[in-house]
């Protein structure tokens, strides 16, 4: 009877929890860039077509994570193609910008991606993805990001360049491809 009681106080407990949480994930998929936004039991997958159209490698790399999270819809949206009409509130995406609550995501591919930067507020994350060729000077002055993530998506060689003039000029990073999915917990 115990253990009864005690099961059932865990399981209110955990789906209490899952009700709750909010998290974004940028996600370790080789040549393929993929965030997740979980808002409760409902997330929105923001990723580029290529992968969108592959479910199976896409499920391989998010569906265990996304059963441990108790997530139960998942809508999908693709990178670069600007769409408003989500499952929830609070979700953002336009052009190369999303916000999800309070946290701001900032897509740069090149030098174009950063022209209006200095005119928007802080960005929580600048996320570099595809063929990035941006001149890392630019990034130095501005102090409206919270860090920088490198996305799988990069070639190895492009974001070995990247991280040693990201070094060069003393800005922090994360290479996703060598340190695996990143999690921001709101």
């Amino acid at each position: 009877m115990v253990t009864i009681i005690f099961l059932l106080l865990f399981q209110v407990y955990e789906n209490q929890e899952q009700l709750v949480q909010r998290q974004v994930i940028v996600y370790n998929i080789p040549r393929h860039t993929a965030i997740e936004f979980i808002n409760g039991k409902k997330s929105v997958l923001v990723a580029d077509s290529a992968l969108l159209a592959n479910s199976r490698s896409l499920d391989y790399y998010t569906h265990n994570y996304r059963i441990a999270k108790g997530i139960n819809s998942t809508e999908h949206l693709t990178l670069g193609k600007s769409n408003s009409s989500v499952g929830f509130d609070s979700f953002y995406f336009h052009k190369n910008i999303i916000q999800f609550f309070d946290y701001k995501l900032l897509f740069v591919e090149g030098d174009n991606d950063m022209i209006n930067m200095n005119k928007m507020a802080p960005i929580n994350c600048l996320l570099l993805w595809g063929r990035s060729k941006i001149d890392v000077k630019k990034l130095r002055r501005e102090d409206a990001i919270q860090y920088l993530l490198i996305d799988g998506s990069i070639s190895s060689w492009i974001a070995r360049n990247l991280e040693e003039e990201l070094d060069k000029y003393e800005i922090d990073f994360i290479n996703i491809a060598k340190s695996g999915a990143h999690i921001s917990v709101l």
